[in-house]
């Protein structure tokens, strides 16, 4: 191979590799914020449905905050999620609204498509008990 030929392909290699890295990059950080909106949405889940289906007794909102911190937990993912509940309207259309958030932290550091805080909210009808 020539000298000429060389010297050809190492400025091409020098031109592409970082925008190549910076694709990766960014695909890793789009997969870890996604990553962290399912496992957010599942966690709102389990706590809407436990809220949801709580006895009359129970305090429905501290039932379903309980569910949601043990799902979360249970990812085992590093930020810290705050959950929120209440309970909209009368039977028989009473209905239990529970929301979370989490703050994004990259993970990359490529941070000028991060959005701040991710949240997810679910409404589920309550049994009549």
């Amino acid at each position: 191979m020539s000298r000429q030929r060389r010297a050809a392909q190492a400025l091409e290699f020098a031109l592409t590799a970082p925008i190549l890295m910076l694709i990766g990059l960014a695909g890793i950080e789009v997969a870890w914020m996604l990553l962290l909106q399912a496992c957010l949405d599942h966690a709102v889940f389990i706590g809407a449905r436990a809220g949801a289906i709580a006895n009359r007794d129970a305090q429905p909102v501290v039932l379903a905050k309980q569910a949601a911190t043990r799902a979360w937990q249970n990812t085992q993912l590093a930020p810290r999620a705050t959950f929120r509940g209440r309970v909209e309207g009368d039977i028989p259309t009473k209905r239990f609204l529970f929301e979370g958030e989490v703050t994004y932290k990259p993970l990359v550091g490529l941070a000028w498509f991060a959005m701040p805080v991710l949240r997810s909210n679910t409404r589920l009808l309550m049994e009549d008990q």
